[in-house]
């Protein structure tokens, strides 16, 4: 798991040595959940990727939904989890709402009793300076992913070599397997998506989405009447492109917020 250009494509193409296709970090090369088959160590292993929760051409609801449906079919079919590999890139300045937001997500499917299995690592060391990446992973540790750490996730580094990636799976393969909290929730309790932790967290986010956008439209309808006072036609048009984006957005979160009751 982690936020769209994290390396978790990449990951599993360095441990498995089978053609996965990786993105530049920009557009999501991974829209669906899916598994990859390798026998590592002598162990036949299937690693999952996932797309994240900021993906580029699909909805936080449809990700969610995607993630619930494959974690509850495995587990119907009586395959439990070794752990989560939680990538984060070092690379990025500071933890902007997407971040905050799938490092939320990642804490509600998984579960207080399961972080123990799960594996924190920062990505692309190559991009900054060794300095800043040392006080960004700092920062991680003593704030972002402080409790997550004290409940029992591991903290390292992945640097991108195959070395490195095999390092992160042997943190998990030997683990007890585990049984996530969404699945507890989806199937031994057979609630619906919208009845689970991670459900109403996302339906709360988009709620607050949906808020800032409606109050960003209300200033720019101000701006508006302004610029017409003034009879300033370029700035009316502009204002008319920006507003006609905030009134999608604010459609596309109302339509969210259905989806994730269905």
């Amino acid at each position: 798991m982690g936020v769209t250009g994290a390396g978790k494509s990449y990951l599993i193409r360095q441990v498995t040595g089978q053609d996965v296709v990786v993105g530049d970090g920009i557009a999501a090369s991974t829209q669906n959940v899916f598994g990859v088959r390798v026998k590592y160590r002598g162990v036949k292993l299937t690693m999952i990727d996932s797309p994240g929760f900021d993906n580029t051409y699909r909805t936080d609801t449809e990700v969610l939904s995607d993630i619930s449906t494959y974690l509850s079919r495995t587990y119907s079919q009586g395959f439990k989890l070794s752990g989560i590999i939680y990538l984060h890139p070092i690379s990025q300045a500071r933890m902007d709402d997407s971040s905050l937001r799938s490092l939320r997500m990642l804490r509600e499917l998984v579960g207080d009793y399961a972080l123990g299995n799960v594996v924190l690592a920062t990505s692309h060391w190559s991009r900054v300076s060794s300095e800043e990446g040392i006080r960004r992973e700092t920062e991680l540790k003593n704030t972002f992913w402080k409790d997550l750490i004290s409940r029992g996730a591991i903290m390292t580094r992945y640097s991108g070599d195959q070395r490195s990636g095999n390092a992160l799976i042997d943190l998990l393969i030997d683990k007890r397997r585990i049984v996530l909290h969404i699945q507890r929730e989806l199937v031994d309790e057979g609630k619906k998506l919208i009845e689970t932790t991670a459900g109403h967290v996302l339906n709360e986010e988009i709620i607050k989405l949906q808020k800032k956008h409606e109050e960003e439209l209300k200033k720019l309808k101000e701006e508006m009447d302004a610029a017409m006072r003034n009879r300033d036609k370029n700035a009316q048009e502009e204002l008319a492109e920006l507003k006609k984006e905030l009134e999608r957005q604010i459609d596309l979160t109302k339509r969210e917020r259905e989806n994730v009751k269905e």
